[in-house]
């Protein structure tokens, strides 16, 4: 049985992304290049497994093209790992692929830099307003929940005039390692693109330590976040209907800011 081939420089070039490709098959190999169907029934049969993989989303990962989520590549590296010939150590493969993968990652956010993301919003006629008609304020939470989450809601809108005071606010969070972080922009009414880029360094800033973010976007910010492309990136979601939206205080111990 013929397996996927490894992809030309043509079609990958030379990089972070070609790298991450060269070392899955490596694995892949090692692994005796099984089938991509039979891969994708070991990841969708495994319960201890971050993400589901279909065959096409397997041939995908080891083609190098579009740009893999974490949860699917390690799905498949272990997958593969377990089928090793050469008895690898599963934690340390991971760990390895990881880093690559960040690499990828890192590759991607300045592709999406504030730049390019102003392009595309002027380019889908997105209009930037002038001075924010509502004031910027942001309110820390402690982070002491029961799951040890972080959550960071945001009101106003999100434009030039007050990016700085965003930052400084993302910058006083100060992520610890491995935190998971939420980003509440329930209450937010627009999000110009240096703002955008502002998430987007943060979002970096997160993973690199080892946690993860998630953003809860209002209905105009989910799509501009989706027009721009950056809604699975970002892991932007809209809140459930049934979820009140509080633009409380987020209780003692909070920092707030404001413009």
């Amino acid at each position: 049985m013929v397996g996927v081939g490894v992809p030309d420089e043509r079609t990958v070039p030379s990089g972070p992304l070609r790298d991450l490709v060269l070392a899955l098959h490596d694995l892949y190999r090692d692994a005796g290049m099984p089938g991509t169907r039979w891969i994708s029934h070991q990841v969708n049969r495994r319960d201890d497994l971050p993400d589901t993989l279909s065959h096409e989303g397997v041939s995908a990962l080891l083609r190098g093209t579009g740009r893999p989520r974490w949860a699917k590549v390690e799905s498949l590296v272990r997958v593969l790992v377990a089928r090793s010939v050469r008895g690898r150590d599963t934690t340390t493969e991971v760990a390895n692929i990881h880093a690559l993968w960040l690499r990828v990652a890192d590759t991607d956010t300045e592709r999406l830099g504030v730049p390019r993301l102003a392009e595309q919003l002027y380019r889908i006629g997105v209009a930037v307003p002038g001075p924010a008609d509502y004031p910027f304020s942001a309110a820390v939470s402690a982070g002491d929940d029961e799951s040890g989450c972080r959550t960071i809601s945001v009101s106003g809108e999100l434009d030039i005039s007050c990016v700085a005071e965003f930052r400084h606010a993302l910058q006083e969070v100060a992520p610890a390692e491995s935190m998971r972080c939420v980003l509440d922009l329930c209450g937010v009414r627009f999000l110009e693109s240096t703002a955008l880029g502002v998430i987007v360094g943060f979002r970096q800033l997160v993973y690199r330590l080892g946690g993860t973010l998630s953003v809860i976007c209002s209905p105009p910010v989910y799509r501009i976040m989706n027009t721009v492309g950056v809604v699975e990136f970002l892991q932007a979601t809209e809140p459930h209907p049934a979820v009140p939206q509080s633009r409380a205080p987020l209780g003692t111990g909070n920092q707030a800011y404001s413009a």
